[in-house]
């Protein structure tokens, strides 16, 4: 049986499953119906949605009006045809993860892998919003539940996509991925992916040979 995307035909000796382009939240959602109260509760230090419940539920409720950014529908859908699959990363706190799953349901053409928000359950001080993107690029998600490698991650802004470069991560903005043809968008895709599982490995401790039994 062919396969549907060619594309995914691995040329790093690795299957491709185990590599997603993660996008930012905001590269996918016009937040503008709720901006205010967003840029409000984001503002607080410690433990965003226990400091404030009614901010975050007052953004649930006018969540299931908001459109799509620009230009993000025609992004999974590009996406999608290159045989890649994709993950979310999100500042929101968890009680807004199912609320982020059933907007990408109604209104993306492809779901994600994973959604990844912060775990605003601990009481320390929230990480900045650049390192709460980081960790989500780095999350392996631990032996017994594995994660895709992150090759690539979209930003909605080029302030985001310059932080995360600075920190080894391949970052590039929505509006950049836009302007590219479907050859230059693919070449993206493979050169993240090859430099990504060439960090892998160099990080990933080399398993020792197996004996084979004498005759």
């Amino acid at each position: 049986m062919a396969d549907e995307h060619p594309q995914r035909a691995s040329t790093i000796g690795i299957d491709d499953k185990r590599f997603v382009v993660m996008l930012d939240i905001a590269s996918l959602i016009d937040t503008t119906t709720f901006d205010d109260v967003l840029d409000e509760v984001l503002a607080e230090p410690i433990g965003p949605y226990s400091r404030n419940p009614v901010g975050w539920r007052t953004i649930q409720a006018r969540l299931k009006d908001a459109q799509s950014a620009a230009g993000a529908v025609r992004l999974v859908e590009r996406l999608e045809a290159a045989g890649w699959a994709y993950s979310v990363s999100c500042t929101w706190p968890m009680i807004m993860r199912r609320h982020v799953w059933t907007w990408l349901k109604w209104n993306m053409p492809a779901q994600p892998d994973h959604v990844h928000c912060f775990a605003n359950g601990v009481k320390a001080p929230a990480p900045s919003a650049v390192e709460l993107r980081y960790r989500h690029c780095t999350d392996g998600g631990g032996r017994e539940h594995p994660r895709p490698l992150v090759a690539l991650f979209i930003a909605a802004s080029e302030d985001i996509a310059d932080q995360l470069a600075d920190r080894k991560v391949a970052a590039i903005t929505a509006d950049e991925l836009a302007g590219l043809s479907d050859d230059e968008f693919g070449d993206l895709l493979e050169y993240s992916r090859r430099q990504r599982f060439r960090r892998w490995r160099a990080a990933t401790p080399k398993r020792p040979a197996k004996s084979q039994a004498s005759d």
